[in-house]
């Protein structure tokens, strides 16, 4: 009988312990976004995709106080972070594939 419980034991542990890593592996990317005079702006797209590559792995757009989030789970070390919005420049940020806060200033783009 005690050589059935140590397998069970073990069962579990296990399975706890592979739950816990995957609980871990969650990526959380928030910021705010502002424009040059430090106003906060919404609507703004945020897109997280490989640094090499044009597929997007997640996106965001920011709230009336320009404030975004975007939770993601990749085995990527490093991620292309964009922002961009109507008649502003794009803005990119190389990061790292960790849970940290990013802050974006927009730019109008030129008039012709």
């Amino acid at each position: 009988m005690k050589a059935m419980l140590l397998p069970k034991k073990f069962f579990f542990f296990a399975f706890f312990l592979s739950l816990t890593f995957y609980v871990h592996s969650q990526t959380v990317i928030s910021g705010k976004i502002n424009n040059d005079n430090k106003e906060p702006l919404s609507s703004v797209n945020i897109t997280v995709s490989k640094k090499n590559s044009s597929l997007i792995l997640a996106y965001s757009i920011s709230d009336k106080n320009g404030y975004y989030k975007i939770s993601l789970q990749t085995k990527e070390d490093s991620l292309l972070l964009s922002a961009s919005a109507l008649n502003y420049e794009r803005e990119e940020k190389l990061i790292l594939a960790i849970s940290s806060e990013y802050n974006f200033t927009l730019s109008p783009k030129p008039t012709s």
